[in-house]
């Protein structure tokens, strides 16, 4: 029975001496058996590897045409400078947004958006 109680108590010792470095050698190895059967199951293959490229392109593919385009906006304009004008010019060249309406104040601009198309305005201060 003696013999016996000083196997497991040498059999302990040589376990925990070896505790982290062998815990990261299990860990390590457990990694790579998942990893190789990871690879080796097509299913979780064609799930982490073409799902994420092809979803992308087939939501941009179906909803390329759900793009709002040419929006109509009033602009108040305070400033009446030479940057604001050059500002609206770009601002008109998007494809986006069509400056519709130029307005002398912030009433008259608000008074457009809720009887017109006009979806929102834009104030460029002093």
């Amino acid at each position: 029975m003696s013999e016996t109680k000083n196997t497991t108590k040498s059999t302990n010792k040589k376990k925990a001496s070896s505790g982290p470095l062998s815990f990261l050698s299990s860990l390590c190895y457990i990694w790579w058996l998942e990893t190789k059967s990871t690879i080796k199951d097509e299913g979780v293959l064609i799930f982490f590897l073409v799902v994420p490229l092809a979803y992308p392109l087939l939501y941009s593919w179906i909803y390329n045409n759900e793009v709002v385009r040419e929006v109509p906006v009033a602009i108040v304009d305070l400033s009446h400078s030479s940057s604001s004008r050059e500002f609206i010019q770009d601002f008109d060249a998007s494809p986006d947004v069509r400056a519709a309406y130029y307005c002398n104040n912030l009433q008259e601009a608000e008074a457009l958006v809720g009887k017109t198309g006009c979806t929102w305005c834009t104030l460029l201060s002093k």
